[in-house]
This record gives C-alpha cells, sequence and structure tokens, in this order.
C-alpha cells in the first residue's frame, strides 16, 4: 500500500459555458485546458497524481450535450496521467442541476422540512434533475458511490488507495443566482452514513484511515441552520468536520488561499474555477497526503493569462491532520 498519494483538485470547469455558435471562446478555452494537460505531463514523477478530483460544476446548467466535450477533456487527463474513472471522484455542482426541471421546486428555510426531504428514502425526487451529470457518470464509467445500501452518483462513499472519500451534494436545493445561503447538505444523510460507520469517527481521529469529503459549496454558502445550531438540531457543518480531515469545495472561483480548520478538525480546501475563461487565473492543486505521518503537503498552481502557460505558486505548505496538531509549516519544493 502506497504511503503518499497524490490528489489533484480541479473544480469549476464549466463545459458549455460557450454556446456552440462562439467558436472563438471555444478554442481559448481548449487552449488553456490543453496547456493544463501539457503542465501535468511535465510534472516532477514525486507529484504525479495518482487520484482526480473534480468539486462540481462540470457542465453548464445540466444541459446533456455540454457532458460530451468534458467527458472528452476527461478522458485525455486520466490518460495523460495513466489513471482511470476508477481513480477519478467527482460530486454534482449548482451547473449539474437542470434548473428546468425545479419548476414548481423552491427553496425552504425550515429545516424540518429540509431534513425530511433530503432522507435516503426521498432521494428519488431529486434525482431526475441531475440525469444529464447521472448519464455522464455512466459514460465515462465512474464507480458508483455507496449511501448505506443505495448506490448512486450524488452522494455517498467510495474507498480508494487507503483513503476514504465522503461525496456530498450541496446543489440539491440549488435553483438560479439566489442561492446564497439557501442551500442543504443533507444533515440525515451524514447521519445515516454515520450509523453505518462510513464516516469517521470521533475517537480515532488520529488513527482511522485519512478520510476526504468532497461538495462542490463551501461552507459560506449553506442555510443558517447547516453552520449554526439551534435548539435541538446538529449544526450539520461541523457534524461533518468533526468526521472528516479534509474537505474539497469549489464555485466561489476565487484566488488560492490557505485553508481554514473547520471545529478544529478537518481543513477546508476551498479551489478556484479551474476554467472561467481565458482571462481569468484559473487555478489547481495537487494534495500529497502521507498517511503514515499523516500530514498533506499541498502543490498550486496558476493560469497566467499574460503568457498563457501554467506556473507553481508559493511554496508547498505542510497541514497536519491530527486533532492536536494545527500548525501550519512552510517547507521547500
Amino acid at each position: 500500500m502506497k504511503t503518499e498519494i497524490n490528489v489533484l483538485h480541479l473544480s469549476d470547469i464549466h463545459f458549455g459555458y460557450e454556446t456552440k455558435q462562439e467558436i472563438t471562446l471555444i478554442g481559448q478555452r481548449k487552449n488553456v485546458l490543453n496547456a493544463l494537460i501539457d503542465r501535468l505531463k511535465q510534472i516532477e514523477p514525486k507529484w504525479k497524481p495518482d487520484i482526480v478530483v473534480i468539486s462540481g460544476d462540470i457542465g453548464w446548467k445540466g444541459i446533456t450535450e455540454n457532458y460530451k466535450p468534458a467527458k472528452e477533456w476527461i478522458t485525455s487527463l486520466l490518460q495523460i496521467l495513466n489513471l482511470s474513472s476508477r481513480e477519478l471522484l467527482i460530486c454534482p455542482g449548482n451547473h449539474d442541476i437542470d434548473r428546468n426541471k425545479t419548476v414548481g421546486m423552491d427553496y425552504t428555510d425550515s429545516p424540518t422540512k429540509a431534513d425530511s426531504w433530503l432522507k435516503i428514502e426521498n432521494l428519488e425526487h431529486f434525482e431526475r434533475l441531475f440525469n444529464s451529470f447521472n448519464e455522464f457518470c455512466r459514460e465515462i464509467s465512474l464507480p458508483l458511490l455507496k449511501i448505506a445500501d443505495k448506490e448512486s452518483y450524488l452522494v455517498g462513499v467510495r474507498e480508494l488507495l487507503g483513503l476514504r472519500f465522503v461525496v456530498l451534494n450541496s446543489a440539491w436545493f440549488c435553483r438560479g443566482d439566489e442561492d446564497k445561503n439557501k442551500l442543504w447538505i443533507g444533515l440525515p444523510q451524514l447521519e445515516l452514513m454515520n450509523a453505518k460507520n462510513q464516516l469517521l469517527n470521533e475517537t480515532n481521529y488520529d488513527s482511522e484511515n485519512i478520510l476526504l469529503a468532497i461538495t462542490h459549496h463551501p461552507d459560506s454558502w449553506l442555510n443558517d441552520n447547516e453552520t449554526n445550531s439551534y435548539g435541538g438540531r446538529t449544526n450539520t457543518y461541523n457534524y461533518l468536520a468533526e468526521r472528516s480531515h479534509i474537505i474539497l469545495s469549489g464555485h466561489v472561483h476565487g484566488e488560492i488561499k490557505r485553508p481554514n480548520r473547520m471545529s478544529n478538525r478537518a481543513y477546508l480546501f476551498t479551489a478556484g474555477a479551474t476554467y472561467a475563461n481565458k482571462n481569468y487565473r484559473n487555478n489547481f492543486s495537487i494534495l500529497k497526503i502521507e498517511t503514515k505521518n499523516r500530514i498533506l503537503t499541498r502543490k498550486s498552481y496558476e493560469y497566467n493569462p499574460s503568457c498563457t502557460n501554467w506556473n507553481e505558486i508559493s511554496n508547498p505548505e505542510n497541514y497536519y491532520l491530527r486533532k492536536d496538531e494545527s500548525s501550519i509549516k512552510s517547507v521547500n519544493s
């Protein structure tokens, strides 16, 4: 079993943002993303990715035709890394939901309603909203996730190379441009996974296999009831953070920043967009996880529009995946 595992973290690639008629914009996208692949071809062997994570927004508004070029590019990416879809993990984002199918399904501010609707028994009502995303996952032969005994592409757990990945869907209630502070992860789903020993046991935080949670939206986009505890209801995000070592998210399209440590447990790494447009400082990261020493080292890259290439930014930094080690140290690459 490998004791050093490299995870390539991409997010927000937005295939379909350009219409078919915008041939120039499609060409500009191709230039940037092909340059990313070329950069990975030159990566030092010790940083070559073993696993690829894409934290949402594969397509654009959940439209079926947008996933074809996404499939082609992701297949090329896996090929140059000598990986297959078995080493790929994807969560859905707000642009992987078919908004035309959400008519009559409004937001809710009620934790009682949200918790009831997001029970595993009721997920079939949401699955049709992600038909194109689900079909894309099938076409690239993505392994199914498991939540308890249910198989899904939208939420669940997979074990890979000694790491545990919990894929969550923060896009259940995405409806348009007014999503902020109206979204729910799904507390009942986390509680079920915990009951089935699919999450981390808090008492064994420093000894159990390292667990990475993947969700498109960071905590700042969730309903207030998901990040604060009122009455007897659990703080959902704390519940997740206390039972994971790393949370990978996207959506905000910002620059690479140091992670926040949530509930003094999980490190939240929020990625910027891997492709927004040719003039944006698109970015991606590689996370080296040393499972024996429980240390994560991040190396980040940014696209420089002025010289049309991807450059490493800053020195790699160490993050300690233990309850009693919250310091951050800079190390030489």
